[in-house]
């Protein structure tokens, strides 16, 4: 089945998710979460040390996925608000698409999230809270945020929770297909003693935690990545050699990327969410799942079409080719037994003495 998310990233809002173009560069902004080629602030924060979340934020702000309000200022434990979240996805996938805003009148113009709110609605992220409002500045709830996470990564829908949350009840009827899907997978957890929360708002902490836990291996940089463990492995660069021995889903989001995965066992799922991507060395029964408007997928040399599940079949072994029997006399000399024709019919009893 094909790999999509219904679901919204605010109440009311309820549309089918259409996954768009990723490509391979950064987005700039100016304020939270962000980076810009002017102000990067270090990801070395004074306000998280012995923070029960430090080592998340650490990972990700020395990734470039997040940076603080302000130079040794990451503010943990407030809430996140959409645009934060926007911005973060948009570091996270290095996305570059722009969709028009226009429909939203509480967008200000040139805003530090404009760029990172744009690429977010054009890649299928996040969408207005009604049609003409995108609040911003608002904070998100925690199903909200988990809507986005299964939207960035294209996860399916699921229909049912294997997972047992006293409130589980209160996930919006919006919202379920993705947070089903992220618990069952193991990527998303409760706030303890059975509780998932849907409806409080997320913290910038959390957000962190979220992703350090979903996401096993983050590979930026080309050449080869060893992989370990289990999670997702996103790839946003483009020249890949995956290594190890592992259950992984892979998620390519870079565009033009090769990634090459022979020297990867394990049970290997791969998502592809970008354009032109060439996957070679995939083993047998590795299932490749294509997102819908994705185009130019390969895999062993062999197309892909977007929005279908594909797996890699067994290596096909030519049969060896029946060759001329071995040289023979196609009229042999007679022998004692094979007495020579003739035309005389005394010769069919030959004398003897």
């Amino acid at each position: 089945t094909p790999h999509r998310v219904i679901s919204v990233c605010g109440k009311g809002d309820v549309r089918s998710m259409k996954s768009k173009k990723i490509a391979s560069a950064a987005i700039g902004a100016c304020l939270a979460l962000s980076l810009t080629p002017a102000v990067a602030f270090a990801a070395d924060f004074q306000d998280t040390e012995g923070h029960w979340a430090e080592a998340a934020i650490d990972r990700w702000g020395d990734s470039g996925v997040v940076n603080g309000v302000a130079p040794g200022v990451f503010e943990p434990d407030s809430d996140m608000t959409r645009a934060e979240a926007a911005q973060v996805f948009a570091n996270l996938l290095k996305l570059d698409g722009a969709a028009n805003l226009d429909q939203f009148t509480d967008i200000e113009d040139g805003a530090w999230y404009v760029d990172a709110l744009s690429a977010c609605v054009d890649a299928g992220i996040i969408q207005g809270i009604a049609e003409d409002t995108m609040d911003p500045a608002g904070t998100i709830s925690r199903e909200m945020l988990f809507v986005m996470f299964a939207r960035a990564i294209d996860l399916p829908a699921a229909d049912t929770l294997n997972v047992e949350f006293t409130d589980a009840d209160a996930i919006s009827d919006w919202a379920q297909g993705a947070v089903y899907a992220l618990v069952n997978a193991g990527y998303v957890q409760g706030v303890g003693d059975g509780i998932i929360a849907p409806n409080e708002d997320i913290t910038r902490a959390s957000v962190l935690a979220l992703l350090n836990q979903a996401v096993s291996s983050y590979v930026v940089t080309d050449g080869e990545a060893a992989v370990t463990g289990e999670g997702i492995v996103l790839v946003v660069a483009d020249e890949v050699a995956l290594t190890g021995t592992a259950g992984a889903d892979v998620v390519v989001a870079a565009e033009n990327a090769s990634i090459d995965m022979a020297g990867l066992t394990g049970d290997v799922t791969v998502t592809v969410i970008a354009d032109n991507v060439a996957i070679e060395g995939a083993a047998e029964g590795t299932v490749v799942a294509v997102a819908e408007g994705v185009e130019g997928t390969t895999v062993n040399d062999v197309a892909v079409t977007a929005g279908d599940d594909y797996v890699v079949p067994a290596e096909e072994i030519d049969e060896p080719t029946p060759g001329p029997a071995p040289d023979s006399d196609p009229d042999p000399a007679p022998g004692p037994d094979d007495p020579e024709e003739s035309d005389d019919p005394e010769a069919d009893d030959p004398e003897t003495d």
